[in-house]
């Protein structure tokens, strides 16, 4: 388990890279990013550890939790 968070830590690192530009303009989005991804793989883990340990399957749950939770960051500062 503590190699999918590492995992998931690391992908909003590259996402919020390749979405919004440098990390230290947009730390913001780091961290909304962070909290996405690690809550997506635990999520993915409760339903089945094998599909979040896989190495496919858990890097693109990692992905699509910290995009949603980017994206739901935008539309709540947004208004």
């Amino acid at each position: 388990m503590p190699s999918v968070l590492i995992s998931a830590i690391l992908s909003s690192f590259l996402l919020v890279r390749l979405i919004k530009g440098p990390w230290l303009r947009y730390p913001q989005y780091l961290a909304v990013a962070m909290v996405g991804s690690g809550l997506a793989a635990i999520v993915a883990a409760s339903f089945s550890p094998e599909l979040a340990d896989d190495f496919i399957a858990g890097n693109l749950i990692q992905f699509a939790g910290a995009f949603a939770g980017i994206q739901l960051f935008d539309r709540v500062v947004a208004g």
